[in-house]
């Protein structure tokens, strides 16, 4: 009975009824954990805390926890003991916080105090009132944390962008600045307009920026989105009524987020989307009444700024039927359509430093100066993606620029969406792709290769003048040069990946560089730099007699070695390599013939990565050391097949496939001017070698009184004008077929010429090939005293070698004359526009094989 006088529930009654009632209390005490009143049981009897402290809680249908209230010592809980009469639908329990002790009332006994004991029933009405006062302050305290929050989320979204410059710079904004500023300032429902990515959400922003009320919070919804309609998951999906004005009912409640954005601004996206029903809502919201009021079921009891976005224009929205006739009339004068980005090429320059700015913020690094190369490049392309493709663009350019300046060549337009039709990928042999991921390839290949060409230099330098005395020389032409072109068919630019040259770079490199930026003047006339210095070497090979000079061979080495030794000191990368080297550059072009292939997946690289670490590196490891990014990279051109994206990709995005020879080049949609004229060059220069020891060149010295070395020079550049004019003219009768322009078909078909012009350089280089490589191991006994290596010599006879010249060049005509049929297909639309388009690139083919075959004929006899 002591223990009931300390309750208040209790004050005011005789001894003798405390005495009756403490005949029925059920005293328990319970641990930290333990439940004190299930569910079940929850209303049944009233149970008082002594001393301890509990909670109330409720399970929703979500499985989620919720603290209904928190119970002290002296309070009571439990006191629905009429619930039977009066049903509910929440039946919380009842949880030890820690050590309790409860007196427990029973129900049945309790009903019976109540009617014969009036002031244990005057206290419990007072208990429950002061219940019901603590409930009110918890509301109260409720909806003043949500107030707080709302500041804090409408501050911070209101300042998100701010100290970036806005599309208020824009020229569609200064265009559009006083109706876009009205609409902002009188409150009411817009619709905006446009393509996918025009910048929708951005003009919804600045309107609501720039709004003097109704700017408090800014919500987004995009129905456009699958995802919108599941806000919870795995849960049932919402309707769009329900995830714009909330759902109620069954025990469970959703808020709508017109209610969220109360005092602010909701932009709905996708409003052609919504169904007649939900419109409906919104034209009750929008239209018929005042911001903020609505006669129809959801009324909204505070002011809202309501704006829509649609990807059709208002007429197409009416004429289709996708939006209700009220709406539409809602909006006639209440629209804005943004123009696609490539209709507004003049808003570029602006949008770039916007998102510049701002981007380059997200990722804490100070913006970069964009100068007019990179913003010429921006404004060439036709932004089928309009903002959205620029932001993304702009973004990955930040992650790739390495300097304070972002560069024409960090700006990827597209990835050319890479085939895997009639490809296999290499890499999906569990051993092939352990042996290219182990940490020593290429390593082991490379520091194997050093010591070797060293060695040869030595010998080519300080050996025998008598070429055919000087091992180092036999070597050079017996396996050296015939190797580089074989092996760029074989596999591509591997070559340079294990050049001695580029290892000893790399290695210089690792001691001591500068790592400066590349002059952009390398990278923008690479193609040019890499022309000029492999015609360069043919040349040097022709005016010089090097096959007969041992010593000049060396010297050319060496000022090879010395310019990848200085880049590297010099700048970033393997800049020598990647635009520069003449022997690297020839192989590249090569290359593209080749049937082994490295590509990215770029569907992988666009949805997973966000690193670029093919590009930029790992803490492990260095970048692509030519500067390129795997999902854009389309051309064996400009990848050596290092295989260092394959170690750095945490996506194993990388692929090496097996390909048809050549694919790349029939997959070609637009060619290049110095590519094409490259090729054809290379085949000029090559045959005006092979006849420069004839009559020719004899005949031009003594007509013109010039020196050896002059005349042929002017042989040297006539034949290379002359093997492109050849090429201009099929280009030109080829156009009057397919309706193209002549410049435009010189570029596309002049890298078909690639088989040809590979198959002429292993015809003339097979023979020294069959020949020195022969007599290499003779020269290796005689040299070194090593006998055995003697009986590894061999001969084949000069019949063969013509026959294998002849079978070379037949293949080489033969695909380029199907690389011609394909590009031909690919770009003209009937069998006879096919034909047409092909034939004069086809019979250009053969006269270019038939004179090769007889350049050949006059060189080797």
């Amino acid at each position: 009975m002591e223990r009931l006088k300390k309750f208040s529930l209790f004050q005011g009654l005789p001894d003798r009824d405390l005495s009756e009632i403490a005949r029925d209390v059920i005293y328990n005490q319970y641990g930290r954990g333990e439940v004190i009143v299930s569910s079940a049981d929850m209303g049944r009897n009233l149970n008082l805390l002594m001393e301890g402290s509990a909670r109330l809680i409720a399970v929703g249908k979500s499985g989620r926890e919720v603290v209904l209230e928190s119970i002290g010592p002296g309070e009571i809980f439990g006191e629905r003991t009429y619930r039977d009469e009066c049903p509910t639908p929440i039946y919380p329990l009842a949880v030890a916080d820690e050590r309790c002790q409860v007196l427990t009332i029973p129900g049945e006994s309790l009903k019976n105090y109540f009617e014969r004991f009036p002031r244990l029933s005057y206290n419990l009405a007072q208990a429950l009132t002061q219940k019901v006062v603590k409930m009110d302050q918890r509301l109260v305290e409720a909806e003043e944390d949500r107030e707080k929050l709302h500041a804090i989320v409408s501050h911070k979204d209101r300042e998100a962008d701010l100290p970036h410059q806005s599309h208020t710079a824009t020229r569609f904004f200064r265009n559009n600045e006083p109706r876009i500023r009205q609409l902002a300032e009188d409150g009411g429902p817009i619709l905006i307009t446009g393509e996918s990515g025009v910048g929708k959400y951005q003009l919804g922003r600045l309107i609501f920026r720039n709004s003097p009320c109704l700017n408090r919070i800014f919500l987004f919804v995009n129905f456009y989105n699958p995802d919108t309609f599941r806000p919870e998951g795995d849960s049932a999906p919402l309707n769009a009524e329900e995830i714009l004005f909330g759902r109620r009912g069954d025990g469970s409640a959703y808020p709508g987020l017109i209610e969220l954005a109360r005092q602010g601004t909701l932009l709905i996206s996708g409003l052609e989307r919504l169904t007649a029903s939900a419109q409906q809502s919104l034209l009750d919201l929008m239209g018929e009444n005042s911001p903020g009021e609505s006669s129809g079921k959801q009324p909204a009891r505070f002011p809202l700024r309501i704006i829509t976005c649609s990807r059709e224009d208002l007429k197409t929205l009416e004429t289709q039927g996708l939006l209700i006739p009220g709406l539409a009339r809602l909006f006639s004068d209440r629209s804005i359509a943004i123009p696609p980005l490539r209709e507004r090429k003049k808003d570029l320059p602006a949008l770039v430093d916007y998102y510049v700015a701002k981007l380059s913020a997200e990722l804490g690094r100070p913006a970069p100066l964009v100068p007019e190369e990179t913003l010429k490049v921006l404004l060439d392309h036709s932004w089928p993606g309009n903002e959205a493709e620029l932001a993304e663009i702009i973004k990955r350019g930040l992650v790739l620029a390495q300097r304070d300046i972002l560069q024409p060549e960090d700006i990827h337009l597209e990835f050319k969406r890479i085939e895997d039709k009639g490809k296999i990928d290499l890499l999906k042999s569990p051993w092939v792709y352990r042996a290219l991921k182990n940490p020593s390839f290429p390593g082991v290949l490379q520091w194997a290769a050093a010591p070797f060409f060293f060695i040869l230099t030595l010998f080519l330098l300080f050996g025998p003048s008598d070429p055919e005395k000087n091992i180092g020389s036999i070597y050079s032409w017996a396996l050296g040069w015939p190797m580089l072109v074989i092996g760029s068919f074989l596999w591509a630019r591997f070559w340079c990946t294990i050049c001695p040259m580029g290892t000893t770079g790399a290695l210089v490199k690792n001691i001591k560089s500068l790592d400066l930026p590349l002059p952009h003047l390398f990278k923008k006339y690479s193609y040019w730099f890499i022309m000029l210095m492999a015609i360069t070497v043919i040349w040097l090979e022709m005016v010089t007699d090097m096959r007969h000079h041992p010593f000049r061979i060396g010297l050319l080495l060496v000022a090879i070695l010395g310019g990848s030794v200085l880049f590297s000191v010099l700048f970033e990368r393997q800049a020598w390599c990647s635009y520069l080297c003449g022997l690297g550059g020839m192989m590249g072009f090569f290359a593209k013939v080749s049937p082994l292939e490295l590509r990215a997946d770029r569907n992988v690289c666009l949805s997973r990565c966000t690193g670029h670490e093919c590009y930029t590196g790992t803490g492990d490891g260095w970048g692509c050391p030519y500067f390129q990014l795997a999902p854009a990279l389309d051309s064996n051109q400009h990848c050596k097949l290092c295989l260092t994206c394959l170690k750095n990709c945490p996506h194993r995005a990388v692929n090496l496939f097996l390909r048809p020879p050549g694919k790349e080049l029939w997959e070609l949609r637009q060619g290049s001017l110095v590519v094409s004229f490259f090729v054809m060059a290379m085949l000029g220069a090559l045959a005006c070698e092979l006849v420069a020891n004839s009559a020719v060149s004899a005949w031009v010295m003594e007509f013109t009184g010039l020196s050896r070395t002059a005349a042929l020079t002017l042989v040297f550049t006539v034949f290379i004008l002359a093997a492109n004019a050849g090429l201009l003219a099929a280009s030109w009768l080829s156009g009057l077929f397919s309706g193209d322009m002549t410049a435009g078909n010189y570029m596309l078909h002049g890298q078909a010429y690639l088989p040809l012009v590979l198959a002429a350089f292993l015809g003339y280089h097979v023979p020294y090939l069959l020949t020195l490589g022969g007599q290499l191991p003779e020269a290796v006994a005689r040299y070194f005293h090593l006998e055995p290596f003697s009986r590894f010599g061999f001969s084949v006879a000069a019949p063969a070698i013509a026959a294998l010249q002849k079978t070379i060049l037949l293949a080489g005509f033969a695909w380029t004359a199907f690389i011609h049929f394909k590009q031909a297909r690919g770009l003209s639309g009937s069998k006879a526009k096919v034909a047409g388009s092909m034939l004069s690139h086809v019979l250009y083919s053969g006269l270019l094989a038939a004179a090769t075959l007889w350049a050949l004929r006059v060189h080797f006899n």
